[in-house]
């Protein structure tokens, strides 16, 4: 059982503190990924695991009920018949925090039978959370390697359904859509440093990845093999976006994965480019995003003519 304060307050200062529920849990997600990556040449300690808890659990509460927010307030209610202190609640009184929520696991059960929302498998991470986030409270935490584990699980829990089941949704406003998936970005980055993370999530895709030994690539932004280059779709596994441009993926590949030089060309005018990617039209579809001297899975040391449109190689062992 919660008691939910207010989103906004003023301090004696004057400070004034406005964050709504999505902004605030996608807060907490930031302070998880700091505590677990805590900059070059730093060791994450006991205490860092300590504080990516209690963020965590506090993060994955203030998100589902947002999202059952989404479907009616009075679902984020401990009680339905709406009683507090008394009195009925009002929905000023719920814009106040006047008012008691259900607990993490009722929220679970209403996502799922009221909202027709159901989590993945892995909501027995969540029933983790909750047991290590009691023991960080009462008895502190001593299960290192048990926390890394769940928190990296929970924290792609969160991700997913977000993507999944909130931003998407229409009473979500574009501006604050656009606010969170920037700070998405921003927890992605992180994550793709956190060693435990990137081995549970790479562990988790290679099924869906290992049909394409052919067509898997380095992803030139989160640097993992999870990048798939299928004909007219180019779409990173491991990274939050579904789908990516081809050309500039193509040539985000040949400079930043392989470091080929970008090329010089004569200029002309105030806004004419100086170089251009050594990106090539493909002999095959046409198209400029053949890079030469990729790397595929299925041939990690034999450069290979690669076209990210067609998704195939156009030379080396994996050629069509």
């Amino acid at each position: 059982m919660t008691t939910t304060r207010p989103n906004r307050a003023t301090g004696g200062d004057g400070v004034s503190v406005d964050l709504p529920p999505l902004r605030n849990g996608v807060d907490y997600l930031r302070r998880v990924v700091t505590e677990l990556d805590p900059g070059e040449g730093q060791e994450v300690g006991p205490l860092n695991l300590k504080h990516a808890v209690l963020h965590l659990h506090a993060a994955t509460e203030v998100l589902l009920k947002y999202r059952l927010q989404l479907e009616h307030w009075t679902l984020v209610l401990e009680r339905v018949d709406r009683k507090h202190g008394g009195r009925r609640v009002t929905p000023a009184m719920f814009r106040n925090g006047q008012f008691k929520s259900c607990g993490l696991e009722e929220a679970r059960l209403r996502l799922d039978q009221v909202a027709r929302v159901q989590l993945s498998d892995e909501t027995k991470s969540i029933d983790a959370l909750i047991d290590m986030r009691n023991a960080v409270q009462h008895y502190g935490l001593t299960a290192e390697g048990r926390a890394e584990k769940t928190t990296a699980e929970v924290l792609h829990l969160l991700i997913s359904f977000l993507h999944a089941e909130v931003l998407n949704h229409p009473k979500v406003q574009p501006e604050e859509r656009e606010q969170v998936e920037e700070d998405l970005r921003y927890v992605g980055s992180s994550l793709r440093r956190i060693d435990r993370y990137v081995a549970y999530r790479l562990k988790q895709l290679e099924p869906a990845l290992a049909p394409h030994p052919d067509q898997r690539l380095t992803c030139p932004y989160c640097r993992t093999e999870s990048l798939l280059a299928m004909p007219d779709l180019v779409a990173c596994l491991f990274c939050p976006e579904s789908s990516m441009d081809i050309y500039w993926t193509a040539a985000a590949y040949a400079s930043d994965v392989l470091r080929l030089d970008w090329r010089s060309q004569p200029t002309s005018g105030p806004f004419s480019q100086p170089a251009q990617p050594p990106v090539d039209d493909c002999p095959v579809c046409g198209k400029t995003a053949l890079v030469r001297g990729a790397l595929t899975h299925s041939s990690p040391t034999t450069p290979c003519d690669f076209c990210f449109n067609c998704g195939q190689a156009l030379s080396g062992p994996a050629a069509i």
